[in-house]
């Protein structure tokens, strides 16, 4: 039970950055910070290849409220400019980086029980966004 907790837990956090990094795509205008989005976005589509693959609980799906908050989170930090600084964009995604951190790191120790191969992609999604939140606060 705990292995298709923790990989719902992951496929909804590779959806969430398949849906926020193009978004902010649209948004920047920094060539370097782009390119970084292009990598983390690379990295989400291949990380949710993988758990889409695995069982989960049930059929988790990133909620209208979720997209509605996070949409609504990105216009709220570019409204003062029409093409917002890179800062404050970094800023965001490095809030939602250490968010993610935090949660993946409490997860793989509730759900201690679940497979070898579901916690080690939860290792893998720990480790990289470790390095993500290193990157951007390179730009904040």
């Amino acid at each position: 039970m705990d292995s298709r907790k923790l990989s719902g837990f992951l496929y909804k956090n590779a959806q969430m950055g398949l849906y926020t990094i193009p978004m902010l795509l649209s948004i920047s205008k920094d060539k370097r910070f782009n390119a970084l989005l292009r990598r983390q976005y690379a990295f989400y589509r291949s990380f949710a290849k993988q758990t889409a693959k695995l069982p989960r609980e049930k059929d988790i799906r990133l909620s209208c409220l979720e997209k509605l908050r996070v949409a609504a989170m990105i216009r709220f930090n570019t409204l003062p400019h029409p093409r917002p600084a890179t800062a404050n964009l970094a800023r965001m995604m490095a809030f939602g980086s250490l968010a993610g951190i935090i949660d993946i790191k409490r997860k793989i120790s509730d759900y201690g029980d679940a497979s070898e191969d579901v916690r080690t992609l939860a290792k893998q999604l720990f480790s990289r966004e470790l390095k993500n939140l290193a990157a951007l606060l390179e730009f904040v």
